[in-house]
């Protein structure tokens, strides 16, 4: 089977050929006149920041064609990725592509399978959110996916970097003295290169270095959103630190499952230390609405992936055809499923899965940013509620998560931390978190 991992690789590889290297970027004139290449960058800055509707709508008008026009090309070669998946999977003995994949991990069929159905049977605070929007923008009845991620409060505070290290600090003392010392640590000797350069890498992200430390890349530039990255970035940090004081180097690594617990917790941590200190309602709406969309992003949006993918993966299985049509009607329904039909207008088909480089380049892998996103709000609660009555046994518990690194099954490692993925309750505690933070969200927009 060795001999085939190179040509198996032909439709993921093709995938990204058509989309990057192939890709003809349209041009679009602005309102104001300005003339815009529609680059992916430019395309979600367009859709997050423009006030100006008629530019977000043609952006996604022009936008769309991108994937479209090449609909049917695009259609076979994800089915040459399921049809290699089914093929591992059966040559070696399994009964379904996706209890191959999760088999590397130990993760158990119940997992995957809880995390699809207990979210796609609670949506009613997605659903919420998006009503609430159209009526702030005063668009029901006239609401469309290219309004659905512009910022509802112009809110533009900028923090400096020495603000922004104070309050992550800060945000960090329910977790105790040794956490915030390692914390500090972690900003004070020069690990982190903090702003953007010539010929540096985008993004952010946390590198760990065993017998040495973690070293923190990021582009700061100031914005509310930059310093929730140095908190995320911080929490994968400090997962290294306690991963590697703890564990022999064989043991140290820690999954892709359980990787982004300790970075979301401290998110959580220090939007709530920003809305206890805030007094100003556009910047709790602010807050609030980054919040919300993270949760969205990360963990409902990827759960509607999951959903997808389990789905498109058994249609191969059960020998049914794999076409543009099929896997848009597939996407229609799971749209459906999530966003309702009272909400959203529709001019166009939904075809996300042309346009999820994930499902090409990795199947089966999106799952486990909203299993970790779950593990991470089910922990945050039991600490909160801990150490609201004097019990400190869940902050134990999700140090000890930490410390673990790799030295058991990513499941079991969550398990013993207060977080079983297999039971309904861990995943609500996200829907719960959703909920009460669309209300008041609600609450203060009506204030605004």
């Amino acid at each position: 089977l060795s001999y085939f991992s190179n040509p198996a690789a032909t439709a993921a590889n093709t995938y990204t050929m058509l989309t990057t290297a192939d890709v003809k970027f349209p041009e679009i004139e602005l309102e104001n006149g300005e003339k815009v290449k529609l680059t992916h960058g430019n395309y979600s800055n367009i859709l997050n920041t423009s006030r100006v509707r008629a530019d977000r709508r043609k952006a996604a008008e022009n936008f769309y064609p991108l994937y479209a026009d090449h609909k049917n090309t695009i259609a076979a070669i994800y089915k040459g990725v399921c049809d290699k998946n089914v093929a591992f999977a059966r040559s070696r003995n399994f009964e379904s592509s996706l209890e191959a994949k999760l088999d590397s991990n130990h993760i158990p069929l119940d997992v995957y399978k809880n995390l699809v159905e207990t979210v796609g049977g609670n949506t009613q605070g997605l659903q919420k959110y998006h009503l609430l929007r159209a009526k702030y923008m005063n668009l029901v009845g006239d609401y469309h996916a290219y309004d659905s991620r512009l910022t509802l409060v112009e809110y533009d505070k900028k923090y400096d970097f020495e603000e922004a290290k104070r309050l992550v600090l800060e945000s960090t003392e329910p977790l105790g003295e040794d956490y915030k010392t390692k914390f500090q640590q972690a900003l004070e000797n020069g690990w982190i290169d903090v702003y953007e350069n010539e010929g540096k890498s985008s993004g952010a992200y946390s590198m760990g270095v065993y017998g040495i430390h973690p070293f923190i890349l990021m582009n700061y530039n100031g914005t509310q959103d930059h310093v929730f990255t140095l908190a995320h970035e911080l929490g994968h940090s400090l997962h290294t630190m306690l991963s590697e004081e703890n564990q022999p180097f064989n043991l140290h690594e820690y999954t892709i499952f359980v990787a982004e617990v300790a970075s979301t917790f401290n998110e959580r941590l220090l939007l709530d230390l920003m809305l206890e200190r805030s007094s100003d309602p556009k910047e709790k709406a602010a807050l609030l609405q980054q919040s919300i969309e993270n949760i969205l992003g990360t963990f409902f949006i990827q759960s509607m992936f999951a959903d997808f993918e389990w789905q498109a993966h058994q249609m191969v299985e059960k020998n049914q055809p794999i076409t543009a049509d099929t896997l848009t009607t597939l996407c229609e329904k799971l749209d459906e499923k999530y966003y309702g039909t009272k909400v959203f207008t529709r001019d166009q088909a939904n075809i996300f899965w042309a346009r999820i480089p994930h499902f090409y380049r990795s199947p089966f892998y999106v799952y486990q940013y909203a299993t970790s996103f779950a593990a991470s709000a089910k922990l945050y609660e039991d600490v909160k509620n801990g150490l609201k009555n004097n019990d400190s046994e869940p902050l134990t518990k999700y140090l000890n998560l930490l410390k673990s690194g790799g030295n058991n099954y990513p499941v079991e490692q969550l398990k013993l931390a207060g977080a079983d993925l297999t039971q309904k309750e861990t995943i609500l505690a996200v829907i719960r978190q959703l909920d009460e933070q669309v209300d008041e969200l609600e609450e203060l927009l009506k204030e605004i």
